[in-house]
């Protein structure tokens, strides 16, 4: 096992195939603390990360293996906020189950993800309301090339102990495969009724009107076209603290744009 304590402000980690799994990263009782991590292993990783009382933790995680395989379990305890940012943009084929308990009273996760999908991606992110007034909010973007098929669960689930929860949840695919490839399982579950749910997932083309106003102002379908996915992707860079890395993520989106559409 590798354990992990942060220390406030920025941390870095690199998952390779030498990093002992199972992965324990824990923050200190309050603070503010930033976790980027970046996942190089084809090997299966397990992963738990602890937000102590009154903790503040944002996470970016991106990988770069041709295959990512990933367990991740968040405990989020008393009045601690967890931030989760997801960039899946590689030429990748992933498979993720990703579990946030809220375990107790005041925890919240704010978790956002984007994904470029040219391979085989099956996902799962779970919100577990174990507490009274705990909150989550999860917004899911995805662009779909040809080779890919994307299977995304979001899944609320709010325990029978969770009153004046709120749990709400929103995913967006946009397909330039010819085919549909994307199958999105929104789920709600609610065990108490003094709590406050939603969620909505929805997909679709390109809007032919917006590609045509984009190009009576001098661009041509293709260049249209990347923008457009551009923009799309490009909301995950609100969720990212550091300026560096924003910039950073945010080349690496026009560059992976440039590669597959």
């Amino acid at each position: 096992m590798t354990r992990i304590l942060l220390t406030e402000g920025l941390n870095q980690l690199i998952v390779g195939e030498h990093t002992l799994s199972p992965i324990q990263i824990e923050t200190s009782p309050k603070g503010t603390y930033q976790l980027v991590l970046n996942y190089q292993s084809k090997e299966m990783i397990d992963i738990k990360v602890m937000v102590r009382p009154d903790a503040n933790l944002s996470v970016f995680i991106s990988s770069d293996a041709d295959q990512i395989h990933c367990v991740e379990r968040y405990e989020v305890y008393r009045s601690a906020q967890l931030n989760l940012a997801y960039a899946d943009l590689s030429n990748s084929k992933i498979k993720r189950v990703s579990s946030i308990h809220l375990i107790e009273e005041g925890a919240g996760v704010d978790l956002h993800s984007v994904a470029l999908v040219n391979q085989d991606h099956e996902v799962q992110y779970i919100f577990e309301h174990e507490a009274e007034h705990t909150t989550g909010s999860m917004e899911n973007y995805a662009v779909i090339v040809e080779q890919g098929l994307l299977k995304l669960h979001a899944i609320g689930h709010i325990h029978k102990s969770a009153y004046f929860s709120e749990t709400h949840q929103s995913t967006r695919v946009l397909s330039l495969a010819n085919a549909q490839k994307a199958v999105l399982y929104p789920q709600l579950i609610i065990d108490n009724n003094e709590v406050l749910a939603s969620h909505s997932a929805s997909t679709g083309q390109l809007d032919d009107e917006h590609l045509y106003y984009l190009e009576s102002r001098g661009l041509n379908k293709q260049a249209a076209i990347r923008l457009v996915v551009q923009g799309y992707l490009s909301s995950i860079a609100d969720h990212i603290v550091d300026e560096g890395i924003k910039q950073s993520i945010l080349s690496m989106i026009e560059r992976k744009v440039t590669q597959y559409v």
